[in-house]
């Protein structure tokens, strides 16, 4: 499979050459994920957005590429995404291999964002799902925002947030709805922890921000009960919660999720997964009270995409 870095995705500009290129690629990723999924009822919808690609790249709509065709393209790759946004548990629970359910998982988001971004591109022109920023905070208040409403929806009360540091601006390459999913989740499980100890009068998240010479961190201190059965907080389908959801669709707002502060099992992985993908990560770790999760943002924007070798 073919990779692209997040500058190559970042200046990506609309136009019949694009347009190809991102189709073949999501086209082979799709084919891809259908040769590893042989005997599972999810193969035949591969098999038919896979079909949708293929032909639109033997038709004329790229050679002629008027408005009308340009609408086809974008209205095609967003089918694909929105076909595939509910399988993710259906794919968790396979019967995998551990590396082999990973690797999956990863082609499987990378199509995604390919179709997600060239969609958000052709509707707003300038920004898609990928954008440089020049200060890591101003991704923090939506998140921090949008988990606490979460939170008080389920235990009617959230922790406060405060932020310790603030590093100099630094340019940063990301993928904006990973970054904020993952700060989402990380916020979510902070808050769910510290008020599983203190059922009044919570004590603060502590947020800080670091960078050295090839990143930018975010750091995540809480106060809580600490890590619970650490070995599998990054195990697909794993749950800390009594029981874990039947049923999982991937929202576009934390806020429309019914019983969003546990039970999904896929945040942690899914969190780190997509911060691996361009050369970032996700760790977790004990202190003395409670938990310290790290999100680590890389500065460079060159490198590939971390997808399985052919």
């Amino acid at each position: 499979m073919k990779r692209w870095t997040l500058h190559s995705l970042a200046n990506l500009r609309i136009n019949s050459t694009i347009a190809e290129t991102v189709l073949q690629h999501v086209a082979d990723r799709l084919a891809w994920q259908q040769s590893r999924l042989i005997d599972s009822h999810l193969q035949y919808l591969y098999r038919d957005t896979e079909r949708l690609c293929r032909q639109l790249l033997s038709s004329p709509v790229l050679q002629r590429w008027n408005i009308a065709d340009q609408d086809i393209v974008s209205k095609t790759l967003e089918q694909i995404r929105d076909r595939h946004a509910t399988t993710l548990e259906r794919l968790i629970d396979l019967q995998l291999e551990s590396n082999d359910k990973e690797d999956v998982l990863r082609v499987r988001y990378s199509t995604q964002l390919l179709c997600d971004h060239y969609v958000k591109l052709y509707k707003n022109k300038k920004v898609g799902a990928i954008a440089t920023i020049e200060n890591v905070s101003d991704l923090l208040d939506p998140a921090i925002s949008q988990a606490q409403q979460v939170c008080e929806s389920h235990w009617m009360m959230a922790p406060e947030v405060h932020l310790q540091r603030v590093i100099p601006s630094k340019h940063l390459t990301l993928v904006l709805p990973w970054v904020h999913h993952t700060l989402i989740e990380l916020l979510k499980n902070a808050f769910h922890a510290t008020l599983k100890r203190y059922s009044s009068d919570p004590p603060p998240v502590l947020i800080t921000l670091s960078s050295d010479d090839n990143a930018v961190c975010v750091t995540l201190q809480d106060h809580g009960i600490g890590l619970q059965d650490s070995a599998k907080l990054f195990a697909w389908g794993y749950s800390s919660a009594a029981r874990r959801w039947d049923r999982l669709d991937e929202q576009q707002s934390y806020a429309a999720v019914r019983s969003p502060m546990s039970s999904l099992g896929v945040g942690l992985s899914a969190s780190r997964l997509m911060m691996q993908h361009f050369g970032g990560n996700v760790t977790l770790s004990s202190h003395d009270e409670g938990a310290v999760a790290r999100i680590y943002l890389p500065l460079r924007d060159n490198v590939l995409e971390q997808l399985p070798v052919d």
